[in-house]
């Protein structure tokens, strides 16, 4: 999902610690135009036709982008509350909803302490948690799933020869954060809470 204009600012700034991800996600205008692209791609349409089976849902989705997902989802009537770092491409997705009107997702400041959601979406998102957030935050999206709730994610941990050096390799860990939940994956994309 990365473009040159994106490799190119991550490889000058560089970022390393937590903060410095975090403070590259929420001022680079380079990302949302490399993201406008990707969002228009045959491959993100797949990922969007995946989901059209959610339907009257409530659904948390991390990683807002410039809103594609969010609004596709809302539109076909599903609650939806939506989290992405504050800065660009928030603020542009927060202009996007505006025409939505009663449809619109409601953008959150944070990822929720509490909640019972049917689904979470996190389309290649997951990928750029920093690794100093990732055990904390995925066992917090796994407690806001209400019990036989879907967590659907497209996970995307190659840097692919330095085409993406933003994604971090995760791999290991999500599989042991899958086996710590009990998830049981469904297809490509779908992990689902116990039940009981």
């Amino acid at each position: 999902s990365a473009g040159f204009m994106t490799i190119d600012s991550w490889k000058a700034r560089d970022p390393k610690t937590l903060d410095e991800v975090h403070a590259y996600y929420s001022e680079n205008d380079k990302y949302l135009y490399d993201l406008v692209r990707w969002n228009a791609s045959a491959d993100y349409q797949r990922l969007l036709a995946a989901l059209a089976g959610a339907r009257n849902e409530t659904i948390l989705e991390i990683g807002t982008g410039i809103g594609t997902t969010a609004e596709y989802l809302a539109t076909r009537g599903n609650k939806v509350e939506t989290y992405d770092l504050p800065g660009v491409l928030r603020n542009f997705a927060a202009w996007r909803f505006q025409k939505l009107n009663g449809q619109a997702p409601r953008i959150l400041e944070s990822i929720p302490e509490s909640g019972s959601y049917d689904r979470i979406v996190a389309l290649d998102t997951i990928e750029h948690f920093h690794p100093d957030e990732f055990d904390e935050t995925c066992d917090r999206l796994a407690g806001l799933l209400r019990p036989g709730g879907v967590l659907f994610a497209h996970n995307y941990w190659s840097q692919a020869e330095g085409s993406f050096p933003m994604h971090f390799d995760h791999s290991a860990r999500w599989q042991a954060f899958v086996e710590r939940h009990g998830m049981r994956q469904e297809g490509d994309l779908e992990w689902v809470k116990p039940a009981s």
